[in-house]
């Protein structure tokens, strides 16, 4: 786990901005939409810019980059193109921009407001405590009481327009509609994201295909399928659901999450890991969280919010 001292020395030398070359996307802690620290070599096999001459730098600040969301996105599905070295280059370069414009007064850095971090670090609790919970209720009730936990996946502010949304598919008898957990909208363009919430002890990772390969589990392949039904479902039926206000959400190219299991419980080997990272990096309309990921977000933002 990467410590607090290192989260905070990260974000500082970022100055509270994404290290992407050409974004002026800034980590806006007054409003919780963070970025989110990356690591520049991965953790496990399987996953990008992964070098096992490098596990012992892991949870150094040399190998950790803040980024925005998408751009998070972007290095992480191309590793060819954003290699290591790359990713390091445009780090330093960063980080040698922020500090001259510190100097020339052309930037302040950002100040957070810690009580919008209270609810986040409360749900954090719930999450210690209850993480072998399989009730679904349970964990779909936490983040309808906590929407903010959804932000922390969704590269954009967005608000909860309803949970258990209909979204077409009723046969003319008037039975088979399809329901989906939540129905998220960005505040910027109020488009839509499709949110299905599961358990942190739904199974990620089937049985063996090959020796150094395995398929996913019938749980979170059902579950991607099911999402992508509704999202069909609701560009089908947008008209007719929204009776011709525009206004309420929008439908382009809605998103599509889903966050499901844990790599905590049960523990994946390296080749469950490795086959995970590439099924999930190889969607393109869905995206795949765990809790413990989602959790760990939330983590980072309350250690950098948190006094000394």
């Amino acid at each position: 786990m990467i410590p607090a001292k290192t989260k905070k020395l990260l974000f500082a030398k970022s100055g509270g901005r994404c290290a992407f070359p050409g974004c002026a996307y800034p980590v806006e802690l007054s409003g919780l939409t963070v970025g989110e620290i990356c690591h520049i070599h991965a953790m496990h096999p399987g996953g990008p810019r992964y070098d096992a001459a490098e596990t012992e730098k892991l949870w150094d600040e040399a190998n950790l980059i803040l980024l925005c969301p998408t751009h998070h996105v972007i290095i992480d599905r191309d590793p060819e193109t954003y290699t290591a070295e790359w990713l390091k280059q445009a780090k330093a370069r960063h980080e040698e921009r922020i500090v001259r414009a510190l100097e020339l007064g052309a930037i302040e850095r950002p100040q957070p407001d810690r009580n919008k971090v209270r609810p986040l670090a409360e749900a954090f609790v719930v999450w210690e405590r209850n993480k072998t919970n399989a009730d679904e209720e349970f964990w779909q009730d936490l983040f309808v009481n906590n929407p903010r936990l959804i932000a922390q996946a969704v590269p954009d502010h967005i608000l909860l327009l309803q949970q258990k949304c209909y979204v077409g598919g009723k046969s003319f008898e008037n039975t088979g509609g399809n329901i989906v957990d939540f129905l998220f909208v960005t505040q910027s363009n109020r488009n839509a994201t499709l949110v299905e919430i599961k358990t942190p002890v739904a199974k990620l990772v089937g049985s063996k295909y090959r020796a150094n390969a395995y398929s996913m589990s019938e749980e979170l392949s059902g579950s991607i399928v099911q999402v992508l039904n509704y999202r069909n479902e609701l560009l089908h039926n947008f008209h007719a659901l929204t009776r011709g206000d525009a206004a309420q959400f929008c439908a382009f190219n809605p998103r599509c999450l889903i966050i499901s299991g844990s790599f905590e419980s049960p523990q994946l080997d390296a080749c469950q890991r490795g086959s995970f990272e590439l099924f999930r990096s190889s969607l393109g309309l869905v995206t795949v969280l765990t809790f413990d990921e989602i959790f760990g977000k939330v983590k980072d933002l309350v250690d950098l919010l948190a006094d000394e």
